[in-house]
């Protein structure tokens, strides 16, 4: 049994952290009071010195400083239109709680300009190497698996939807619980599990479930990764994640490899003479959902050498549009991506007879991103796609100039029979 004295001198530390974690929460940073000085770490909790940095090349919407006991990183770009910002002080485990007015003066743009823009700042602390972790988009599982940091994950929002053989194995092993989501999230389990940090999609601000696990002190990390416009940039948000793990080194090289591989396949598909023409999606509910000419999708069909047929569309996210009006702009089109859940054009034919009026329909022109599916629907082009944008473009290089990639065999699409 501990004694008195014990367990006082045990809970001192923790509640002074908590408090100046509370300060942080606040957002109000640069009122805290100073609770410790800026020093290095001593003894173990030294970082190493061979840690890696990682710096941002493609992605925009997260920034990242280092300073000696701890790194600030920045979302800046949560949601599309958002007016909060997400600060992350990352301070390693047993180095000093920094003063709280200094990281108010790392920060990348001062507080009164930031609220002469309208925009409100959340700062969190956060220990790092964070030990435990729930998630609540099936987009960050692949870079903490990749990253070596699977045995951290505790909870996962609506497991079912997981394509990962390595993370459904841990869902059945009990290891990783169902969380729920939104109306259904289950906060007394996520309260339970005690997560270091729960990593969330906030797509149109907080939720009262949200609310509800950060009152509890459960750091809730923002990530906009689903928001960047370029493939690049999306996948680059692994170094987000690593910045958490102390797994820059990790991130650096596996992005590395991705990026130079995207580079070289975009330079290949750039040599072709022929441009074939592209358009995507199907309409639900009457309602044809089509990337804007400056969005992710469009990206990619360009840097595969197609020509979108709403390129001239200066939109950067999602153009709402009716039948007749897709029709009449891509009816001709070579060919035709991801028309949602059909595994066949008779499934297409089942929906809508006036598919078989599409050129690329006829032309069984058809093809789908859902190879590799889960038995309850979760696929993987959605869960691993943002994270390697490079299989996406091989893929899609093979659909349009086979005869740039005539040994690729496809990884996430599949031609409709």
């Amino acid at each position: 049994m501990v004694g008195a004295r014990a367990k006082a001198a045990l809970l001192l530390p923790a509640l002074l952290v908590l408090a100046q974690f509370q300060l942080f929460a606040s957002g109000n940073v640069e009122q805290a009071p100073a609770v410790a000085q800026d020093r290095a770490p001593v003894g173990d909790s030294a970082p190493s010195a061979a840690t890696a940095r990682v710096t941002v090349q493609y992605a925009t919407g997260f920034t990242v400083r280092y300073f000696p006991n701890y790194t600030v990183v920045t979302v800046t770009r949560p949601w599309p239109g958002a007016r909060t910002w997400y600060r992350y002080v990352l301070v390693e485990r047993g180095a000093p709680v920094p003063v709280a007015a200094s990281v108010a003066a790392a920060a990348d743009t001062a507080p009164n300009e930031l609220a002469q823009k309208g925009v409100s700042i959340r700062t969190e602390l956060i220990r790092v190497p964070i030990r435990s972790v729930v998630t609540m988009s099936t987009t960050f599982l692949t870079p903490i698996q990749e990253l070596g940091e699977l045995a951290t994950l505790r909870g996962h929002d609506q497991t079912r939807w997981i394509y990962s053989p390595q993370v459904r194995k841990l869902v059945s092993e009990g290891k990783v619980r169902d969380v729920g989501n939104g109306s259904t999230l289950n906060t007394e389990l996520i309260l339970a599990l005690k997560p270091d940090a729960m990593f969330v999609n906030e797509y149109s601000g907080e939720g009262d479930s949200y609310a509800t696990v950060r009152r509890a002190n459960v750091p809730l990390v923002v990530l906009g990764d689903w928001d960047e416009e370029t493939p690049l940039g999306s996948a680059e948000w692994i170094k987000f994640i690593s910045l958490f793990y102390n797994r820059e080194r990790e991130a650096n090289s596996i992005f590395n490899r991705i990026a130079t591989e995207y580079q070289d396949l975009k330079a290949r598909a750039a040599e072709t003479r022929s441009r074939p023409t592209v358009f995507s999606n199907a309409p639900y509910q009457g309602q044809w959902t089509v990337p804007g000419g400056r969005s992710y999708a469009a990206r990619l069909f360009s840097d595969a050498g197609a020509h979108y047929v709403w390129a001239d569309n200066d939109s950067t996210g999602n153009l709402f549009l009716d039948f007749e009006s897709v029709f009449n702009r891509a009816h001709n089109a070579d060919f035709w991506l991801n028309p949602g859940t059909w595994s066949s054009l008779k499934d297409g034919l089942r929906i809508d007879p006036r598919f078989a009026d599409f050129k690329a329909f006829g032309d069984d022109a058809v093809y789908n991103n859902n190879a590799r599916e889960n038995q309850f629907g979760g696929i993987d082009y959605y869960e691993s796609g943002p994270s390697h944008p490079e299989r996406v473009l091989a893929d899609l290089i093979k659909i349009f100039h086979p005869e740039i990639l005539k040994r690729h065999e496809f990884y996430y699409y599949q031609r409709l029979k």
